[in-house]
């Protein structure tokens, strides 16, 4: 009886846990089903028809090819045309166009364009001041050599003679009554008489004067002077770096100096 009662509650005990693992597949096979209908979402389709049970309209219609939209229909049917009335003449819809440059952007790029010259220098030990100067603060500046009209001189001439045998013949007269003067050989005054240069206008006018007043047709002519200045050249890339108050402090050391803004080549 012992054996029969022990068989017996191991039968008992083996149908419970059969049940619950039962239940709790069933359970996951429910919940699977569930979530599976919802990511897919349940569409109601109609019921199925057999052929047979068809009527002889329903078989011709089915019979029938399916009609597609033609390219015209489908581009009509996707591209929306604004349409262009009377009281909105065509040049009123607006048009892309490529941004146009402004005043401000013109006029900065003229700005940039543009170097700069500090000088007149008096001499090398000045410029390299200068130069120093400049470097300290990641300026390059290059020396120059700047042509500038200077004050004219006045000279003294009689004017230049057939040839170099009359040239040296009145020379010698000239000498001869304690005129100095010197036989100009090449150039556009070639055998004329020169009696020298004068700084003042007026000292040339009293020299020609007291030759006239001799018997010798003097004349006085303008004589160009160009004088070689240095400067210091900053380029288009540098310029912008001499700020205002940087110039400044430098005018106050050298207060001689000059900055002249220059169109860059």
């Amino acid at each position: 009886m012992r054996w029969v009662f022990i068989a017996l509650v191991l039968a008992n005990v083996g149908l419970f846990f059969w049940r619950s693992v039962e239940s709790s597949r069933m359970e996951r096979l429910e919940a699977l089903n569930t979530t599976s209908d919802n990511d897919r979402g349940v569409v109601a389709g109609a019921p199925l028809i057999l052929v047979s049970e068809l009527t002889e309209q329903e078989k011709q219609d089915l019979m029938k090819p399916k009609e597609t939209p033609s390219i015209k229909e489908a581009g009509e049917a996707s591209v929306a045309v604004a349409p262009v009335t009377k009281d909105k003449p065509v040049s009123d819809i607006p048009v892309a166009s490529s941004p146009a440059v402004t005043t401000q952007n013109t006029r900065q790029a003229v700005e940039t364009n543009q170097c700069l010259r500090i000088g007149p220098l008096l001499n090398a030990a000045e410029a390299e001041q200068v130069s120093q100067r400049l470097m300290a603060v990641a300026i390059i500046a290059d020396m120059i050599g700047v042509d500038v009209p200077g004050k004219p001189e006045y000279w003294v001439i009689l004017p230049p003679f057939n040839d170099e045998k009359t040239a040296l013949q009145k020379l010698q007269e000239l000498q001869g009554r304690a005129i100095q003067g010197q036989i100009i050989s090449k150039g556009e005054m070639a055998n004329a008489i020169s009696f020298g240069l004068h700084g003042q206008r007026d000292d040339a006018n009293k020299q020609a004067e007291e030759l006239n007043i001799k018997g010798y047709k003097a004349q006085v002519r303008a004589v160009p002077v160009i004088n070689k200045e240095k400067w210091l050249a900053l380029s288009e890339r540098q310029a912008p770096k001499l700020t205002d108050e940087l110039w400044q402090e430098i005018h106050k050391d050298f207060p001689k100096l000059n900055k002249q803004v220059k169109t860059c080549h």
